[in-house]
């Protein structure tokens, strides 16, 4: 049994979740804009820094990578 990889993250599909569920659509607008074309990632955490999301972000993304693991362990009868 293979444990989840950073691929079963997506990160791509995280970054939109997260960019849509701001309340300051405007700001998910430009975070966004940001993650496209070359260096993407880069652009995307330097306009996340910018704008004082950076931690924001990273819990947000924490909770998804906790949620992703839980679920794999259930599905796994371990928990």
């Amino acid at each position: 049994m293979a444990l989840p990889s950073k691929e079963d993250l997506n990160e791509n599909r995280l970054i939109f979740d997260y960019c849509c569920q701001l309340e300051n659509n405007q700001l998910g607008n430009l975070l966004l804009d940001s993650f496209n074309g070359r260096h993407a990632f880069r652009k995307f955490k330097n306009t996340l820094y910018q704008n004082h999301l950076l931690e924001d972000y990273e819990k947000y993304k924490y909770q998804a990578e906790k949620k992703l693991a839980t679920n794999w362990c259930k599905e796994h009868n371990l928990i």
